[in-house]
C-alpha cells in the first residue's frame, strides 16, 4: 500500500478494517516467519525476480497453504503458489 501511495494512516487504517473482517468471519492469523521460510524467501527473489516484500509474501503463503490474494501479477510466476487477483481485470 506504500508503494502505492497510500499514507501510513490509510494503511493502519486498513488493516484495522482487515482485522474486523478477520474476526467477523474467524479467519485465524498464521505466523510464518522463521529460519527456513527466510531461506526460501530470499530463494525466490533470487530466481523469480521479486522484489523484497513480494518474496516474503510469496515464501509466507507458499509455507501456509499456496493461496496469495493480490493483483501483482509477478506472482503468477511462481511455481507451486495460486494467486487470487482482488479486483476483476
Amino acid at each position: 500500500m506504500k508503494s502505492r501511495g497510500r499514507s501510513a494512516d490509510e494503511i493502519r487504517r486498513a488493516l484495522l478494517a482487515l482485522k474486523r473482517i478477520m474476526l467477523n468471519y474467524e479467519v485465524n492469523e498464521v505466523k510464518t516467519i522463521d529460519v527456513v521460510m527466510l531461506l526460501q524467501h530470499l530463494e525466490l527473489m533470487g530466481k523469480y525476480n521479486l522484489s523484497f516484500f513480494d518474496s516474503l509474501i510469496a515464501s509466507s503463503a507458499l509455507t501456509v497453504d499456496g493461496i496469495v490474494v493480490s493483483d501483482d501479477k509477478s506472482f503468477n510466476l511462481v511455481e507451486g503458489l495460486k494467486r487470487i487477483p482482488v479486483t476483476a481485470n
